[in-house]
This record gives structure tokens, C-alpha cells and sequence, in this order.
């Protein structure tokens, strides 16, 4: 498990001084490029191992409205493994403890030309699995 303090921006937030929906799918992603870091890389598994990782589903469900300045911590957990696929869980809570939201992404490992899924990366379903073990 990884834990990720952020505080809400502005950028974060709709005119009603809230977060977008859609600015916690980007948050949950900052925290989990924040954590591959330094070991894995996006251009070191792009560029050289020639695969994508896109995301093919993603979810939320929002309990608790988070506003501008609101300081949250983001809970990482890896989810379901496979030979070529992984999910991620985002718990999001407020700085009173009190759970504000859950993200959760399923991601397939591609070849470059995106047809077929092929095997995780070992160092990526390495550091992967050092979220479970944290």
C-alpha cells in the first residue's frame, strides 16, 4: 500500500470551487507514475521493450465532495495481476480521515501495435508488486 498527499488546486476544481470528477482519474494516475519512479520509467518501457499500457477500464465512486485547498491522501493498493494485465485501487481521504472517494483502473499490456496483449515487463510486475508489499 502507497500512500500520496496532494492538496486540491484550483486547476483541480469546476467553478463551483469543487474537484471535477475527472480530476481524480488524473490524481490516481500522478500517484501511481509517482511511485513507478525512479525504477520504472514510461520511456523506458516505451521506448525500449516496444509495448503500451493503456488503461481499459476505469471507475469511481465519489462519497464526500473535496474543494479547492482540501489537503487528501491517496491509498494505492495493486489489485488483480495477471500474465499481461493489472488493476489498481485509489482510496481518497480527507485529512480528518473521512473517505471522499475510490478510483480503480485496469490497465492491459499491448505490443507496440496494440493487437495483442502481451506479458508484463518483470520490472514493471516488480514494482508493482512492492505496492502490496509497502
Amino acid at each position: 500500500m502507497i500512500t500520496y498527499p496532494i492538496t486540491i488546486r484550483m486547476h483541480h476544481s469546476d467553478a463551483a470551487g469543487l474537484a471535477f470528477f475527472a480530476s481524480l482519474f488524473t490524481i490516481a494516475h500522478e500517484c501511481y507514475e509517482t511511485y513507478l519512479e525512479p525504477e520504472v520509467t514510461f520511456p523506458s518501457i516505451f521506448g525500449k521493450l516496444d509495448l503500451m499500457i493503456p488503461i481499459v477500464h476505469a471507475e469511481a465512486d465519489y462519497h464526500k465532495p473535496l474543494r479547492v485547498s482540501d489537503k487528501i491522501t491517496v491509498t494505492l493498493r495493486l489489485g488483480k495481476v495477471s500474465n499481461s494485465s493489472f488493476s489498481l485501487e485509489y482510496d481518497f481521504h480527507t485529512e480528518n480521515g473521512e473517505h471522499a472517494a475510490t478510483v480503480k483502473t485496469s490497465h492491459v499490456v499491448r505490443g507496440k501495435n496494440g493487437e495483442r496483449p502481451v506479458s508484463l515487463p518483470d520490472k514493471l510486475r516488480h514494482k508493482l508488486q512492492s505496492f502490496s508489499d509497502s
